[in-house]
């Protein structure tokens, strides 16, 4: 009879460990423990409201600064104070035109659309770099002749103080009156 032999040595060898993969994960419903970088989340919170109330002051600043130009833009006008206007605006303006050309274009909107009466803005656009800032408004004008013109306006800050660097205006009352 064959006997059986109770050998330590006949116990197979385990089965070889799988290789180790580039992500491991802990097996479903394990979770690990992570330490949360609380420090850096709340910089990144505090960061994001600093710059989102920055630009807010920023846009507000814009605006109420263009409302103030314009005010006082259209009550130059008003006075028929077209060298006021030229002598305010900034170098770029007076690069573009003349203070000759200044009056003839405020002559005849005033001559053709009347003084200003209403403004409602329409948009804003504020841009503030190392350089100064920007801010470029459109508004919607009513004038006294019963007239509407879209005006579009930029003013530059130099020297503290906020000047014209631009003035269109678009209307076809002034063109076919």
């Amino acid at each position: 009879m064959s006997e059986l032999r109770n050998d330590p040595y006949d116990v197979p060898a385990p089965p070889p460990k799988p290789a180790p993969t580039m992500m491991s994960y802990p097996p479903f419903g394990v979770s690990e423990r992570r330490n949360i970088p609380w420090r850096w989340i709340i910089f990144g919170v505090v960061l994001s409201f600093a710059t989102i109330a920055w630009f807010s002051h920023m846009i507000l600043g814009g605006y109420h600064e263009a409302t103030a130009r314009v005010e006082t833009l259209h009550n130059q006008m008003a006075n028929q104070d077209w060298d006021g206007i030229y002598r305010d605006a900034s170098w770029q303006y007076r690069s573009d035109r003349t203070a000759e050309e200044n009056r003839e274009l405020f002559a005849a909107i005033c001559r053709k659309l009347g003084q200003p009466v209403s403004t409602k803005q329409e948009n804003i656009y504020v841009n503030s770099n190392f350089s100064g800032t920007t801010v470029t408004a459109t508004f919607e004008t009513t004038f006294s002749l019963k007239a509407k013109a879209i005006e579009h306006l930029t003013w530059t800050s130099l020297d503290g103080q906020f000047r014209l660097t631009s003035y269109e205006i678009t209307s076809m009352d002034l063109v076919l009156r």
